[in-house]
């Protein structure tokens, strides 16, 4: 049998293209939280809370630093657990967050200690990198305090600057300047379980 004829065509070669992530910039309100006066052993103490939002499409944070704040004398052995929550959708830190279901606390993010006057907030321990779009996303810092401090010393926080936030790496995404440092004004100050 012959074999069939073979035409070679030659096609134009289409150029290459990079798609590029957007760089999206993460914009951040602070707000403290909280009465100025704590109880020793007070569990779950809101401090303050970030409103964020990107600009374009997603900013995906992996973790953020805080520091340690104190006046009269207050030291980070006053401070147990530091806690990251996400709002539960009603006004103000409360039940709606703080909720045990059959599964755990679903409005929990993050559990983390004082390192010197440092705590690096891992975002990613319980739910996952925390995903923030363009609906703002609203979390609370908590304190649980020690049953143990010393009652009159004085503890907040403080986010030191834009690199405090930890982002999926890689990232084009950036953290807008605006307002920092953030920090919890007044600091809140210790009392006996006695006086309340």
């Amino acid at each position: 049998p012959a074999m069939p004829e073979m035409t070679l065509t030659t096609f134009p070669t289409s150029p290459v293209l990079t798609i590029l992530p957007t760089q999206d910039s993460l914009s951040l309100t602070f707000t403290s939280e909280g009465l100025a006066v704590v109880n020793q052993n007070a569990k779950d103490f809101p401090v303050a809370s970030l409103l964020m939002s990107a600009n374009h499409n997603t900013v995906i944070l992996d973790a953020f630093d805080i520091a340690f704040t104190s006046a009269n004398g207050g030291a980070t052995s006053d401070i147990e657990r530091v806690k990251v929550w996400k709002d539960g959708g009603s006004p103000g830190f409360g039940v709606e967050e703080t909720t045990q279901t059959a599964t755990g606390q679903p409005n929990l993010l993050s559990i983390g200690t004082f390192q010197g006057a440092t705590s690096r907030l891992d975002l990613k321990a319980f739910k996952g990198p925390l995903v923030v779009g363009l609906i703002p996303v609203k979390i609370y810092i908590t304190y649980d305090i020690s049953q143990f401090a010393l009652p009159g010393h004085e503890v907040g926080l403080k986010i030191v600057s834009p690199t405090s936030f930890v982002q999926q790496a890689p990232s084009p995404d950036t953290v807008s300047s605006a307002g920092f440092p953030m920090q919890s004004v007044p600091t809140k100050k210790i009392q006996d379980l006695s006086s309340r």
